[in-house]
């Protein structure tokens, strides 16, 4: 609901373009790492669904959608949501600057040996940074890689009502899929 009521007021704000461009972006990127003294594997999506502001159509203002999802010694799901800032540095539109921060963070925490003590949910706030190159596939579809820097303040309820912050950055490449309608 959050997200609808986000993405309505920037499409109510920013329908004064009379060209009516929108983006949708998609980074997704697949690594490993260690937490909680296990080796897991960490898959991150990233969702952007803008439009322009500026005259040249370089800067893009919008929503963006985090999932990410942790599998290895402890299970860690999130679903992300906060405003992103897309900008492309040149007059081509593929070298891209990228800055989000996701005010509403929510998911659970699992723990793979099955005790139910190291279960629970988790709630917070990330902040998401990029640099990036997209190339032109064709009119409507570009595909690229961009470097990106996620940092999330996370605060984990478990099952016996205590508390526990968790705080996590990763710097992984990954692919970028945009698509660009007029």
């Amino acid at each position: 609901m959050f997200l609808k009521k986000i993405f309505i007021v920037c499409a109510l704000v920013f329908a004064t373009n009379a060209k009516a461009d929108f983006m949708a972006q998609i980074l997704s990127n697949y690594h490993s790492r260690e937490y909680d003294g296990s080796e897991t594997t960490l898959q991150e999506h990233h969702l952007f669904l803008g439009m322009p502001v500026a005259v040249k159509e370089q800067l893009y203002l919008g929503v963006n959608v985090t999932y990410t999802k942790e599998e290895g010694g402890t299970y860690l799901n999130t679903m992300e949501y906060g405003p992103r800032i897309n900008y492309y540095i040149n007059n081509d539109k593929t070298f891209l600057l990228l800055f989000a921060f996701n005010v509403a963070v929510s998911g659970d925490k699992k723990s793979a040996s099955g005790q139910t003590n190291g279960d629970g949910d988790v709630s917070g706030s990330s902040f998401l940074a990029g640099l990036g190159y997209e190339f032109k596939v064709n009119s409507n579809f570009y595909l690229g890689a961009t470097l990106l820097y996620h940092a999330s303040s996370l605060e984990f309820k478990g099952a016996n009502a205590d508390t526990t912050d968790i705080k996590y950055s990763t710097l992984t490449p990954s692919i970028n899929f945009c698509f660009r309608f007029r």
